[in-house]
């Protein structure tokens, strides 16, 4: 209960504070998204990515909070808040939920597959945001995987919308060793769809991860390295996550 409590109180104070839409030039706080889904999950999950600053654009600190919990054997609902700070003080960013559902397990194969519906809602004026994403993970021997992510995403609402719909992937290539999973990580936002542009005005961005546990938290430490002119050049990042 006492985690409960100060879980709650925690969260509450991060959605209360008041910035932050992760496009090509924002901190990204996102995930190669798992198509597994644990009955029994019931956790929350603390993330934060920095960007130092560079190229004209200045040092960033990204936070967000994730609390998400299995509804079925195959569905599980979360909700997402988060917000920034580029000039000292903290603001308000976005608040999402979303609802992923695995509908192919690997059981005796090496295939696991789900989507997952996304809604967001972003500060003032900014349009929100409906995604759709498909992730499938490939599970090879015991300890190497495949995971690959599409995303389709579109703007609804605000001042001045973007029209059309957005293409994003996401891949991840994981080798799990006795105490720790080591990983590689690629993040390829497109653009629209129709009108994709130069490949160096898009945004990659592509680096190495290390996760595990320890006394009962799920950590991840990551480095992203943009490639392209739409990426932020350096993002360093740390999630945790804890069971409850």
């Amino acid at each position: 209960m006492i985690i409960k409590n100060n879980f709650v109180v925690k969260f509450s104070l991060i959605l209360c504070i008041s910035f932050s839409y992760t496009k090509a030039h924002a901190n990204n706080t996102s995930g190669v998204t798992s198509p597994i889904v644990n009955p029994k999950d019931q956790s929350f999950q603390f993330r934060t990515a920095y960007t130092p600053s560079e190229n004209n654009h200045r040092e960033q600190l990204v936070v967000r909070m994730n609390v998400q919990k299995s509804i079925l054997e195959s569905v599980r609902i979360r909700l997402v808040g988060q917000v920034k700070d580029t000039t000292g003080n903290f603001e308000y960013d976005a608040l999402s939920a979303d609802l992923l559902w695995q509908f192919q397990h690997r059981q005796d194969g090496i295939w696991d597959s789900a989507v997952r519906f996304d809604i967001k809602t972003r500060k003032a004026h900014r349009s929100e945001g409906l995604s759709f994403k498909w992730s499938n993970r490939w599970s090879f021997a015991d300890k190497w995987s495949i995971t690959q992510v599409l995303s389709f995403s579109w703007n609804v609402g605000g001042e001045s919308p973007a029209t059309g719909t957005y293409l994003e992937s996401r891949t991840g290539i994981a080798y799990t060793t006795n105490k720790v999973t080591l990983g590689l990580d690629s993040f390829n936002n497109l653009g629209k769809i129709g009108d994709f542009g130069k490949g160096n005005e898009q945004s990659h961005q592509i680096g190495p991860s290390v996760s595990g546990k320890y006394q009962g938290l799920s950590y991840s430490i990551s480095y992203l390295r943009g490639i392209t002119n739409g990426a932020r050049d350096n993002v360093f990042r740390f999630f945790v996550k804890k069971a409850f």
